[in-house]
């Protein structure tokens, strides 16, 4: 990572921009909690509420060195130059973009802990927790150690409303609730009741036992079996400064076999270290190659959208006219990345949004008369991660358009809409929703061929050698 001082200016500036961006994003937050906490004293509710407040995890590095103007596309498909955010610096923290702050600005949130979000160090573990409800915690403005995790919140909850977690929903039978309670914590300052916690994210982990912590940071992609472990005294070390491990090798050996007890115990095994790989892998085995949506459904996650990364598919559109049709057919992703299929002033649009500053755009004629319709968008890979878009018309080919570069489903994000936009809009040709006006629309979206691999198969091949 380059040292602040030997950054260009104008990089400096950039660099500014997306932590000064980032910061007034954490002040609007802190003022939209604020506008809560007041409503509920207007109320007279204030005190009798139990508000849980807690942050995910560490600062996140995923910006790269300089940061992103348009995250998704910098993570997943193609990799974002300093000169992208330069030009585009007045838009940053707006709708129009999608920013991420430079990992180097990670690192300073993340003092004095090590590491980012993804690891687990303290840098991508720990996070601020606050319980507020004055009329069940006497205490005010106190500050706990003890050490929780996240699961420890639903056992809180449910011993202080006297509830027991059920052990059967609609006659599956439930996993035990995971967790301690924190309940304990409110009304003294005594030594935790936690024994221990484990954590694995990506390949790295870490566990926690009584006051210790081992932990390793695993390289994507290498033998996890190399991973170098650390051991601290948390009690004692905050920070994680102090490797204890060559110190303490037997106690090293111990919490290293109770991280595996711990695994095998909680489904964390088999490891597998990869990241956004994972999400498109899950797409590629999912069997289905046929998808049906209504005009109006409620938005599609991008990750329960058909799987039209790098190969062929075709839309179609039937529709029942009155006089008029206008409106959202399919809206795909947003201005970041995604596509758009739409009637608009008797011609039918379609716009391939690569990112955010490239797209390409298909406008045919499309002659209104009353009736049955049918539009289809036939997309044919025409070599990796390169296709050819036809719009078809009543089954007559209306025109066709070159796209030389795709992007992957999983690389995009708002989800899918059917006649209407409901998210970040796809394109600024027309006002957000633009329902679509008609009798009826109903879109099948029909995936041709095989994917390029087998991804069943893959994924089995990587359980196996772990």
């Amino acid at each position: 990572m380059t040292p602040w001082r030997d950054l260009a200016p104008d990089v400096r500036r950039l660099c500014a921009r997306l932590q000064e961006t980032y910061a007034a994003f954490l002040e609007h937050t802190d003022a939209q909690i604020g506008r809560l906490i007041e409503y509920l004293d207007a109320l007279g509710n204030l005190e009798d509420t139990l508000i849980v407040l807690l942050s995910d995890n560490g600062a996140s590095p995923e910006g790269g060195p300089t940061g992103a103007f348009n995250l998704r596309k910098h993570m997943v498909y193609e990799e974002e130059s300093h000169e992208v955010g330069l030009s585009r610096l007045d838009d940053i923290g707006g709708d129009l973009a999608f920013n991420h702050y430079p990992t180097g600005w990670a690192q300073a949130s993340n003092t004095p802990l090590k590491w980012y979000k993804k690891d687990t160090h303290g840098g991508g573990i720990r996070a601020p927790l606050i319980i507020h409800w004055p009329q069940g915690i006497s205490a005010r403005s106190a500050i706990r150690a003890q050490f929780h995790h996240v699961i420890d919140i639903a056992p809180t909850l449910y011993e202080l409303l006297g509830v027991e977690a059920p052990t059967q929903y609609r006659g599956a039978p439930q996993m035990p609730l995971h967790g301690t309670s924190m309940a304990y914590t409110f009304e003294a300052d005594v030594p935790t009741r936690k024994e221990i916690q484990h954590f694995e994210m990506l390949g790295d982990r870490a566990i926690w036992h009584r006051g210790w912590k081992a932990v390793a940071r695993h390289p994507k992609g290498t033998d996890f079996d190399a991973d170098q472990w650390e051991l601290y005294h948390l009690d004692d070390d905050f920070a994680e400064l102090n490797d204890l491990a060559a110190a303490e090798p037997d106690r090293l050996r111990k919490m290293i076999e109770l991280w595996w007890s711990e695994a095998g115990k909680y489904g964390v095994l088999p490891l597998d270290d990869r990241d956004w790989e994972r999400g498109a892998e899950r797409l590629r085995m999912n069997p289905n190659t046929r998808y049906e949506y209504l005009g109006g459904m409620a938005r599609i996650d991008r990750l329960s959208a058909p799987d039209i990364s790098d190969r062929s598919y075709v839309v179609t559109a039937n529709l029942d006219v009155d006089e008029v049709a206008e409106g959202i057919i399919l809206a795909w992703g947003s201005r970041f990345g995604g596509f758009v299929l739409y009637i608009k002033e008797r011609q039918l649009c379609y716009e391939y949004v690569y990112s955010e500053s490239q797209k390409h755009t298909l406008t045919v004629d499309f002659p209104q008369r009353p009736g049955k319709r049918v539009i289809q968008l036939k997309f044919e890979r025409v070599s990796p991660r390169a296709g050819r878009a036809s719009l078809v018309v009543d089954g007559a080919v209306a025109g066709t358009l070159d796209i030389p570069r795709t992007w992957p489903t999983h690389g995009t994000t708002a989800g899918l809409n059917c006649g209407r936009d409901a998210g970040a809009p796809v394109s600024d040709a027309y006002q957000r929703p633009f329902r679509f006006i008609g009798r009826s629309l109903r879109v099948t979206v029909e995936l041709e061929g095989d994917v390029t691999q087998n991804p069943p198969a893959a994924y089995q091949a990587v359980l196996r050698e772990q």
